[in-house]
């Protein structure tokens, strides 16, 4: 078994599709898993068309078994998607629609069935899940995959999704490690290897890792 982690992707088919192209191989002679780790979609062309196959791999059973977890486009997606089901007009000044997702929202006006596929992709990105937590550890702390932020209460909060949409959803997909007002914030948690995307963060070896706060 091979388990992949991917994050931020936000609608670029070419990396995407070089990804999957890269596991469809690995499939061939073992099980693969893919965890996406939130913002496959938004701002890059590709958006609408990468999310369609997701959801197609995922209801079809692909060789290559998927776990898409929530990240802050998706919670903004979800959220618009709801105001424009019940007819409340998406301006630019909408969240979703001024952070890249014009481009989802373009495609699905222009196709006959907008009114299902709204209701499909409000129902299927509400059920995304926000964690993660793996059976495997490294150095002896479990490994917990989540967009931005560790929640205080992991065991209790994992079975947490999108459309919970909570302060502590808005929290998991959304903090960094500054806030507004400049208050530190702890994005993993004491125990736990914790893995996110979100925010950028580059050291000379291409990632930061703080080992005292893990």
């Amino acid at each position: 078994m091979r388990k992949f982690i991917v994050s931020d992707l936000h609608g670029n088919g070419d990396i995407y599709d070089s990804i999957m192209a890269y596991l469809e191989n690995i499939s061939m002679s073992e099980k693969v898993e893919l965890y996406i780790n939130g913002d496959l979609i938004d701002r890059g062309l590709d958006s609408y068309r990468m999310l369609e196959d997701v959801i197609d791999r995922i209801n079809n059973n692909d060789s290559i078994k998927i776990y898409y977890l929530g990240g802050n486009h998706e919670l903004m997606m979800y959220n618009a998607l709801k105001k424009k089901k019940i007819g409340i007009p998406l301006t630019f000044l909408n969240d979703w629609i001024y952070n890249g997702g014009g481009i989802i929202e373009n495609k699905i006006d222009s196709i006959d069935n907008s009114k299902e596929k709204i209701k499909e992709y409000i129902d299927f990105l509400g059920n995304l899940k926000i964690y993660n937590l793996f059976d495997e550890s490294i150095n002896n702390n479990p490994i917990l995959l989540v967009h931005a932020q560790a929640p205080k209460n992991i065991l209790e909060k994992c079975n947490m999704k999108i459309g919970d949409n909570t302060r502590d959803v808005y929290k998991a997909v959304w903090t960094r490690d500054r806030d507004e007002y400049h208050i530190p914030h702890k994005l993993g948690k004491k125990g736990f290897l914790t893995i996110i995307g979100h925010t950028s963060v580059l050291d000379e070896d291409g990632f930061d890792y703080n080992k005292k706060e893990n």
